[in-house]
C-alpha cells in the first residue's frame, strides 16, 4: 500500500511563497489544467476569492508569436505566484519576473500586489498548423507569512483557446539590404498585408547575438496590392550589421524576417542579384545569380511556416553568374521563401530573399 507524506509534500511547494525576511526557492511548474491539480499543498479546492485570467490575441496565424499576460486578483492580497502552459505552442519569457521550466512559465520569486493586482508577460508562438490551441494558467494569492496556509488561496484561469489559422499576415515578396555611401539602405517589398500594422526595423551590431530598434514603418493594413518600403538607417555604426523585420499586426500577434547583413567597410558597388524562374512553378524552379567576388553562396528555402525544406550552396572564384534548379516535387502547393546569402572572401556579406509559389 502507497503510503502519504504530507511534510514531504509540504517541502515541494513551499518555495511558492515567500517571507520578506525568508528566501525560499522560487517558481514551480505542473500546477495548471494542462498537467496538475493546483496549489494543493496551501488548500486542497480553488477559491472564487481569487480571480485568474489569461488575456491576449484569440487567434494568430501559423507560426506567428503574440504577447499574452496572466492577471491574479483578490486573496490575501500579499504576493502572488503563477504557473503557465501550452498544450501545443511555445511559451518563452517577456517579464524579467519570470522564468522558464521545461516548456512551462513559473515567477522568479512571488510579485508583491499593487492595486490588488499582479501581472506577467510572457509570448505564445502558435504551431505550424492549423488548429486550436489552448492556453492554463493558475495563481496563488500568498499571505505571506512564510508557510503554506489557509491564508494562502489559489484558483485556475478559465482555460484560454487560441486558433492557429492558415492566413499569412504578410507575403514577403523581398527583402535585402544594401550600403549606399556608407548608409544602410534595408528594402523590402510585400506581395499583400492582411491586418498589418506595420514593420519594425532591428539592428545587430553582434552576430545576431543582441537586436535594436533602428526604426518603425507603418504598414499598408489589409490590402492585396504589392506594396514596396525603404528605410536608411543613417544612425548605423559599426562594420558588419545585420537587419531584421518584426512584422506586426494590429491584434499584437508579430512575426520575424530576416536577417539579411551589410558590410559597410565594402564599396557599395557590390550587389547580389538573383531570381528564378518559372515562378509560379510546378515543381522544377531555377534560380539565377551573379556574384560580385569569390565567395560562397548559401541558398536557403523555408516554406510560409518557416521551415527550412531545401539548402544549397556554392563556391565561386571570382565574380561570377550561375544557376541551380530546385525540383520541388516532394513538398506541398504554397509560398516558398529563397533566401541567399552570399560571404565573400574579402568579407562582402550580402543577402536577397525571393518569394515564389510552387502550384500543383
Amino acid at each position: 500500500m502507497k503510503r502519504f507524506y504530507p511534510f514531504a509534500l509540504f517541502l515541494v511547494f513551499a518555495g511558492f511563497i515567500y517571507n520578506e525576511s525568508i528566501q525560499y526557492p522560487h517558481g514551480i511548474v505542473g500546477l495548471t489544467r494542462l498537467n496538475g491539480e493546483g496549489c494543493v499543498c496551501h488548500n486542497i479546492e480553488a477559491a472564487t476569492a481569487v480571480n485568474v485570467r489569461i488575456t491576449g490575441p484569440d487567434s494568430l496565424a501559423q507560426g506567428t508569436t503574440a504577447e499574452y499576460t496572466v492577471t491574479v486578483t483578490g486573496g490575501a492580497v500579499h504576493s502572488a505566484g503563477f504557473n503557465a502552459a501550452a498544450r501545443t505552442g511555445l511559451l518563452s519569457v517577456s517579464d524579467t519576473s519570470a522564468k522558464k521550466i521545461d516548456s512551462e512559465l513559473t515567477h522568479t520569486s512571488p510579485k508583491v500586489f499593487t492595486n490588488d493586482t499582479v501581472r506577467w508577460k510572457f509570448s505564445y508562438t502558435a504551431p505550424a498548423s492549423v488548429m486550436t490551441d489552448t492556453l492554463y494558467a493558475v495563481g496563488l494569492s500568498a499571505d505571506g507569512n512564510g508557510f503554506p496556509s489557509s491564508g494562502d488561496i489559489w484558483n485556475h484561469s478559465p482555460n484560454f483557446p487560441v486558433r492557429v489559422v492558415s492566413v499569412i499576415p504578410v507575403e514577403l515578396s523581398s527583402f535585402s539590404v544594401t550600403a549606399e555611401r556608407g548608409v544602410p539602405v534595408i528594402k523590402w517589398n510585400t506581395a499583400s498585408e492582411t491586418n498589418n500594422s506595420g514593420f519594425t526595423v532591428e539592428r545587430s551590431r553582434d552576430g545576431n547575438q543582441s537586436w535594436e530598434t533602428a526604426g518603425f514603418m507603418n504598414g499598408a493594413g489589409t490590402t492585396t496590392e504589392p506594396h514596396s518600403y525603404i528605410f536608411k538607417d543613417n544612425l548605423a555604426k559599426g562594420a558588419l550589421l545585420s537587419y531584421r523585420l518584426k512584422q506586426t499586426d494590429f491584434n499584437g500577434a508579430f512575426r520575424y524576417y530576416g536577417p539579411v547583413q551589410v558590410n559597410l567597410e565594402n564599396t557599395p558597388e557590390k550587389y547580389l542579384t538573383a531570381s528564378n524562374y518559372p515562378n509560379p512553378f510546378n515543381p522544377v524552379t531555377t534560380i539565377s545569380y551573379t556574384l560580385p567576388s569569390a565567395g560562397t553562396l548559401a541558398i536557403m528555402i523555408f516554406n510560409a511556416a518557416g521551415a527550412l525544406v531545401h539548402q544549397d550552396f556554392v563556391s565561386s572564384s571570382g565574380s561570377v553568374s550561375g544557376q541551380t534548379v530546385w525540383n520541388a516535387e516532394n513538398n506541398s502547393t504554397g509560398i516558398y521563401y529563397i533566401h541567399l546569402n552570399f560571404s565573400g572572401s574579402d568579407e562582402v556579406r550580402l543577402s536577397k530573399t525571393i518569394k515564389s509559389v510552387l502550384l500543383k
